[in-house]
């Protein structure tokens, strides 16, 4: 329900943020087929925003699994396409 109402909205504010965006490589991805992207972000924030806005299909994203423990942010972050991972230091995982 959020992503399909926040995704337009991150699109108008990322094109009037940035001037020009440059996406390469478009032409080498198979839509019709499962995708897996692994984008160099080092700002890990930008980048995926600017892919979700600008690929042609609804993206899910792998998201710290301790952001997920609060019910609300739990709501909201899995309703934006995010999917919790957590790793063996996180809080509620026992190896």
């Amino acid at each position: 329900m959020l992503y399909p109402i926040t995704r337009p909205l991150a699109k108008i504010a990322l094109s009037v943020f940035f001037r020009k965006l440059f996406l390469s490589g478009m032409e080498n991805v198979d839509w019709n087929k499962p995708v897996i992207l692994a984008a160099n972000h080092p700002s890990a924030f930008i980048e995926p925003c600017i892919l979700a806005c600008w690929l042609p299909k609804p993206l899910h994203f792998m998201v710290r699994g301790d952001l997920f423990l609060k019910p609300v942010s739990n709501w909201v972050l899995r309703d934006l396409n995010m999917i919790p991972m957590f790793r063996m230091s996180d809080a509620g995982v026992s190896g």
